[in-house]
């Protein structure tokens, strides 16, 4: 027989089955809850990933500011030049002689070379351009007011074609005339000595001069010609010194007469009573010799001089008697003097004649513009060499 064992499970458990199952199945819905509540989360945190959320921009728009036109600029039109005169030309200057003084030529060179024996001499500035001055009718010398001691009439203004004045001339006899010389320039004196020789003779006459220092002849000048009834009438001069060649100024008296030059191309008409640099002192020594009426206080005798390049009147002031201290001593002397024309570069010349003297140029002083200047005084008289 067979037999079955008894069920280990009370009696009550066979109504309880239902409700276990109803458990599991809550608990089984639970948990597939969940599981998808995670899922579903999970598909959520990746879409940032896949598709961001669109940024929100906020724009605010404003209406434009008002636009103010620019003032355009205005470009002033250029005025019309005012027209510039075209230059004038420069006018080439003159040859340097024909602005310098015409004087004695024992001054001229002398002074060159002087200036050679200390400092070498300044380059001289071109000199302004001299405009011709209007003719002028000649006139008879007579007194003019007497200026004070030591001015002089100012240089002549009268054109080369017009004569000059006649005078009575009686020349002084021959001699040897020996100077001291001082040029003094910069500050410093500068010395050496001087000889003219003047030798009238036979209608003609000769002056010779020369000036040294050391021992050394510097320079060189000679005058030669007739006497007429005006005085001294020059042939020929020339002159010499030791940095340039000689040079020669002719009288050519003869079919229509002019005064021409060896440095230069132009010419003068030669003109009665007409002197050179080194015959003028002579003439004005014959002129007070022979002509008292003209040679007084405050007169001016016009005379007309050749240099080496040109020839000009000169208007020589008779300033006066007065002492005048010489190497040999004091004596008295007659003051002429000759200034240049304004604004020329001409030099002043200061002549000292003797009636003691055989009225001798005893002192003669070239003054330079700047003050530098070249003094001679007489040393010694002695009886002419002879020709």
């Amino acid at each position: 027989m067979t037999m079955t064992a008894p069920s280990s499970h009370p009696a009550g458990t066979a109504t309880g089955g239902p409700l276990r199952w109803a458990l599991l199945l809550a608990a089984s819905l639970l948990l597939h809850w969940i599981a998808l509540s995670k899922v579903s989360d999970g598909f959520n945190g990746a879409a940032p990933a896949l598709a961001p959320p669109p940024q929100v921009v906020t724009a605010t728009l404003r209406a434009p500011a008002e636009v103010v036109a620019a003032a355009p600029t205005t470009i002033a039109a250029p005025s019309d030049p005012t027209p510039v005169p075209p230059r004038p030309a420069r006018r080439p200057p003159k040859p340097r002689s024909a602005v310098v003084a015409p004087v004695p030529a024992v001054a001229i060179v002398a002074a060159d070379d002087a200036v050679a024996a200390t400092d070498p001499a300044p380059a001289e500035a071109p000199p302004p351009a001299e405009t011709p001055p209007a003719p002028t009718a000649a006139v008879e010398p007579k007194p003019a007011p007497a200026p004070a001691t030591g001015q002089a009439a100012p240089a002549s203004d009268v054109a080369a074609t017009t004569p000059a004045p006649r005078y009575t001339v009686s020349l002084p006899p021959a001699a040897t005339l020996e100077y001291e010389v001082r040029y003094a320039t910069r500050g410093s004196i500068t010395r050496g000595t001087s000889k003219i020789d003047w030798q009238p003779a036979d209608g003609g006459y000769a002056i010779q001069g020369e000036v040294t220092k050391f021992g050394f002849a510097l320079s060189s000048f000679r005058s030669e010609g007739t006497i007429d009834e005006a005085g001294i009438a020059p042939t020929l001069y020339a002159e010499k010194n030791a940095r340039r060649a000689e040079t020669n100024t002719h009288f050519q008296r003869k079919a229509a007469p002019v005064i021409s030059f060896s440095a230069a191309t132009d010419t003068f008409p030669l003109l009665t009573g007409a002197q050179d640099r080194a015959s003028i002192l002579w003439q004005l020594s014959g002129i007070a010799r022979g002509d008292r009426k003209a040679f007084v206080p405050g007169a001016v005798l016009d005379v007309f001089v050749a240099g080496v390049r040109d020839a000009e009147h000169w208007l020589i002031n008779i300033v006066g008697e007065e002492a005048v201290t010489l190497e040999q001593g004091e004596t008295r002397a007659w003051h002429l003097v000759r200034t240049p024309r304004a604004g020329s570069y001409d030099k002043r010349i200061d002549i000292w004649l003797a009636p003691g003297e055989q009225w001798y140029p005893v002192k003669l002083r070239y003054t330079e513009v700047n003050g530098d200047y070249l003094d001679l005084s007489l040393a010694a008289v002695r009886p002419a060499s002879g020709r």
